[in-house]
């Protein structure tokens, strides 16, 4: 990837990089209004405190990063170059710039930021509630993520193909407030000590620590499949703009995994499953996915999905209870107009 130190003839791209993305990120938080431009909030958010990194291809700027005392602070890529690698590579060369110790913080709603953060060693400390950072008029949350030297990522080994020039100083500005998520910087970040383990078997574990479990899996699944290119997939149905049916999963190895299917009991056995599934498929076949699985524990649900297509390829009896676990493929799935 050809990334290199900032120089003051990037400011116009990394202006339209930030304002572009920027956009994108409050809107998975429910934060658009409190949009501002990079000219508006650079200075006094400490951009140009730190190290500043850019990715260049043919003279265009795509994405940039910016960290200090082993905080990045900004990390932004141009809708128009997302899904290409960019800001992981960023994120890899800062993360080497700092020896692999760093911290970070993600806005609660910005899932594929928080994913690639999981997948590259990163894991969540704590949930903070406070004001957005840059215009604190907003109340916002976010997750404080901290990754330490060592920890499993899938980046093990330098990049080759490096540009920036390791080792480069770091400004002796104060530490820049994470532009990625709240004005936390009355937080401390804990590590763990390494005799310091308490041990708690519960029934009421906070929603917090069930999702450092839950994303800690995927990170670790992400890793090892790093290849299957997954993407999250969902068709929501709202009523006067109220949920009411949906269904969520993913593709991931040409294939479409739906998760879960809903559909409000009193929509139920009038085409809305079929037609949300037709819809899955769809995009699905559109991201180049062959074929479709699905599970459920309902004998009624899966005689309504051998309707649509489905076939069983297993049932594993007694799978909790009096219920049987249907295993269902359907094995070609295709666009519809």
């Amino acid at each position: 990837m050809p990334i290199r130190h900032y120089t003051s003839t990037d400011w116009k791209q990394i202006c339209a990089v930030h304002d572009s993305a920027r956009k994108d990120e409050l809107a998975a938080s429910g934060l658009l209004e409190a949009f501002l431009t990079l000219e508006q909030t650079a200075e006094n958010e400490g951009l140009f405190d730190g190290v500043i990194l850019v990715h260049e291809e043919n003279t265009e700027v795509s994405g940039f990063a910016a960290f200090s005392d082993n905080e990045l602070t900004w990390l932004y890529v141009h809708p128009d170059a997302y899904r290409r690698g960019i800001g992981r590579a960023l994120l890899r060369h800062a993360i080497e710039d700092c020896g692999g110790t760093m911290s970070t913080e993600v806005l609660v709603g910005n899932d594929a930021a928080l994913k690639l953060y999981l997948s590259e060693g990163f894991n969540i400390v704590k949930r903070v509630d406070g004001r957005l950072t840059g215009n604190e008029a907003f109340a916002a949350s976010g997750y404080l993520l901290q990754r330490n030297a060592g920890d499993a990522s899938p980046f093990t080994q330098p990049d080759p193909s490096r540009h920036a020039a390791k080792g480069s100083p770091f400004h002796s500005g104060p530490s820049a407030t994470s532009r990625n998520g709240l004005d936390s910087s009355n937080v401390r970040h804990h590590g763990m000590s390494t005799d310091g383990f308490t041990w708690k078997t519960q029934n009421d574990a906070s929603p917090e620590d069930l999702a450092i479990l839950s994303n800690g899996v995927l990170a670790h699944g992400r890793a090892l499949a790093s290849d299957g290119n997954a993407e999250s997939i969902s068709c929501l149905v709202r009523h006067r703009g109220v949920l009411v049916a949906g269904a969520s999963g993913r593709t991931e190895y040409a294939r479409l995994f739906v998760n879960h299917l809903w559909v409000a009991e009193e929509l139920r056995n009038q085409g809305i499953a079929r037609r949300i599934l037709t819809e899955m498929e769809s995009e699905a076949a559109g991201r180049g996915c062959r074929d479709a699985m699905i599970e459920t524990l309902d004998e009624s649900v899966a005689a309504l999905y051998a309707r649509l297509g489905y076939q069983s390829i297993a049932v594993i009896h007694g799978y909790v209870g009096r219920f049987n676990r249907h295993i269902m493929l359907k094995a070609s799935i295709a666009c519809t107009p």
